[in-house]
């Protein structure tokens, strides 16, 4: 299908293919979409959110709990088009200062749930939970 998309839309979109490191477009980025019919819990919405960029997205999988609308994003039903273009015209019509206050919160919202600052406690309490008991140290014998 891509030949097709690029053929239609290439006056659009940037079709860039597999991108191993994608730090660098992050920047070139203002909104992420996705359309998922069935989702996990995409890494690439979270990454997207760490990055300051909201995401549009289908309210599937772990998708509901991390794109909250007027937030870190809109949902919009799988399949409609009408409503998604109506989530990226509301993005488009914000001002660049309600963009900078959004993009803040996304970022935000990764920091205080998905961090490893955030999920180390629950982790370790995970562990203990298990029986597991930090040692205070270790003696050497020499």
């Amino acid at each position: 299908m891509r030949a097709e998309l690029e053929r239609k839309y290439s006056a659009h979109v940037t079709f860039h293919g597999l991108v191993a490191d994608m730090k660098r477009h992050w920047r070139e980025l203002s909104l992420l979409v996705m359309p998922s019919r069935a989702e996990g819990l995409p890494m690439a919405a979270l990454e997207a959110l760490a990055e300051g960029v909201p995401v549009i997205a289908t309210p599937v999988g772990g998708l509901p709990r991390i794109v909250q609308d007027d937030e870190t994003g809109w949902l919009f039903p799988a399949g409609d088009v009408v409503k998604a273009q109506a989530a990226v015209a509301r993005w488009s019509a914000m001002d660049q200062s309600a963009k900078h206050a959004m993009r803040v919160k996304c970022w935000r919202f990764v920091e205080q749930n998905y961090s490893a600052a955030s999920k180390l406690p629950e982790i370790i309490g995970v562990y203990k939970a298990a029986g597991w008991r930090p040692s205070m140290g270790h003696s050497r014998s020499a």
